[in-house]
């Protein structure tokens, strides 16, 4: 026989294929609390969430990870997180910061396999603190984000 029997056919068995195997090579995905500081645990265990609530959670950790400052991600992952109070500190024009922060952060996002589009940004100044807030575009439907520097 010339090709295998268990051949996928068709491009909708194949965009199906894809997907479940990108979210199978990311690994799981824990809980956790930024309020209290750590993962959730329920009966003893570290709580698994999937879909949606673990693309969120994936977004909300990459954003508040400052790349290059936590060890474990230079071992495994040096272009974890995302270096935005740098960006900050530039002399340059505002509207330059801006292009700046909205490239990294897409750039950042844009590595998990159920992202496919980080846009419409939106910057507000107040007093200290850039609030930007975006949204991202994921098989499981669009979500807003945000963060404060």
């Amino acid at each position: 026989m010339l090709f295998p029997e268990n051949q996928i056919q068709g491009n909708e068995n194949l965009k199906l294929a894809i997907e479940n195997e990108s979210s199978k090579n990311f690994g799981k995905t824990f809980l956790f609390d930024f309020d209290q500081g750590e993962f959730v645990i329920n009966d003893g265990k570290l709580k698994v969430i999937d879909g949606k609530e673990a693309v969120i959670m994936w977004i909300a950790k990459m954003i508040k990870t400052d790349k290059g400052k936590c060890s474990i991600y230079n071992i495994t992952d040096g272009d974890y997180g995302i270096r935005l109070i740098d960006l900050l500190d530039s002399s340059s024009p505002v509207g330059f910061i801006y292009a700046d922060i909205q490239k990294n952060i897409t750039a950042a996002l844009m590595q998990h396999p159920d992202i496919f589009n980080v846009s419409e940004f939106v910057f507000d100044r107040s007093k200290r603190t850039l609030i930007v807030s975006f949204n991202v575009t994921t098989k499981y439907g669009d979500i807003t984000e945000g963060v404060n520097i």
